[in-house]
């Protein structure tokens, strides 16, 4: 392996991820917008306020995978209507 494709591995402490808080909960960035440069995709832990959701949005140049740990919400992909969540 070439030092420019040399692993980057270890483990990740929660507690020191950055972290943008908003009105309606917050997200710890795994792996933050651009970072690396280059990469389709961000990783982060959102914990939404009961009640609570981000403006409807969406990503043009990233995929979005989401996986509740629990809770429920309500999610639209595309232009759907939106439909329920839960854990799982």
């Amino acid at each position: 392996m070439s030092s420019d494709q040399e692993s980057k591995t270890g483990l990740i402490d929660r507690n020191r991820l950055p972290t943008d808080q908003f009105d309606w909960g917050i997200i710890k960035w795994l792996v933050a917008p651009n970072q690396p440069e280059g990469a389709n995709m961000t990783l982060g832990e959102v914990v939404a306020l009961p009640g609570q959701g981000h403006d409807r949005h969406n990503h043009p140049d990233a995929e979005e995978i989401l996986y509740f740990l629990s809770g429920v919400a309500m999610q639209m992909v595309d232009d759907n209507e939106p439909y329920e969540v839960r854990a799982g």
